[in-house]
C-alpha cells in the first residue's frame, strides 16, 4: 500500500510497517515511530511520557501502544496497539487530510482554486 501524505511517503520503514513488513509494535524505535508519535499528538492525543522532552522520543513503548489502542478504538479499526496495515494507512489518510488543509489556508485567496459560494450552491 503506497502512502500518500508528505509526512509519511518519505519514510521506507513507514512504508514497510504499512505493509506488515513487519508493523510497528512495543519494542520498535526510531523515525518511523517518532512520526507515528508526532501525527497521533497532531490529532489531539496526549502523550506526556514520549513529548517529555519537547520531541517525539520515537520509543514505542507501553504509552505509544496505549495511544495507538486509543487512536484503533475511535476510528474503529482492530484494537491491537499495533501500528501496521490498518493503522497506518488510517494516519496516513488523516495526515494527507491536514496537508490539503493546510495548503489551502496558505494560499491567498485569489489563487485558490475553491469557491466557498460555488460549493455552497453544489450542495442545494
Amino acid at each position: 500500500m503506497p502512502l500518500h501524505s508528505k509526512r509519511f511517503s518519505g519514510n521506507a520503514r513507514l512504508q514497510q510497517a504499512a505493509g506488515n513488513n513487519p508493523p510497528l509494535r512495543n519494542g520498535s524505535s526510531g523515525d518511523a515511530v517518532a512520526i507515528i508519535q508526532q501525527a497521533l499528538v497532531d490529532l489531539g492525543y496526549e502523550m506526556p511520557i514520549s513529548t517529555a522532552r519537547g520531541a517525539t522520543d520515537g520509543i514505542y513503548g507501553t504509552e505509544t501502544t496505549q495511544v495507538v489502542s486509543e487512536f484503533q478504538s475511535d476510528e474503529e479499526l482492530s484494537r491491537d496497539g499495533i501500528a501496521g496495515h490498518d493503522t497506518i494507512g488510517r494516519l496516513d489518510e488523516l495526515m494527507a487530510e491536514m496537508e490539503k488543509a493546510d495548503e489551502f489556508i496558505d494560499t491567498p485567496p485569489d489563487m485558490r482554486n475553491f469557491s466557498v459560494a460555488t460549493a455552497r450552491r453544489s450542495r442545494d
